[in-house]
């Protein structure tokens, strides 16, 4: 078995060199978490929506910079192949946009009413 974990993470390693970026991600202590990691774009008819694709475990619900926006990391589990397949090598992190504007948790006015 450890010749498949060894190739398992040198499959991972492969990956992560060819498409992943050095990012740096917030933990909701204010600690830095430098990782690496590339984000995938998903449109449908009006939403587009982001996803962060990673080998690292992010602590819950730390924060990271894209484009100039901060988005929240949420653990979406692992990432899904074509088919039904999961991934055994990549995480998967939905990218929700923090709003400024928000106030305890909701608000239908951009200065949070």
């Amino acid at each position: 078995m450890a010749a498949f974990d060894d190739a398992r993470a040198l499959l991972r390693a492969s990956v992560l060199d060819c498409f992943s970026n050095a990012m740096l991600a917030t933990a909701p202590d204010g600690t830095p978490s430098p990782f690496r990691g590339y984000v995938r774009r998903q449109e449908t008819e009006s939403r587009t929506v982001y996803s962060l694709m990673t080998d690292d475990d992010l602590p819950e619900l730390s924060t990271l910079e894209y484009k100039g926006k901060p988005y929240q990391l949420v653990f979406q589990g692992p990432a899904q192949g074509r088919g039904n397949d999961e991934s055994q090598l990549i995480r998967q992190y939905t990218m929700n946009l923090i709003q400024t504007g928000v106030k305890r948790g909701w608000s239908e006015y951009t200065d949070g009413g």
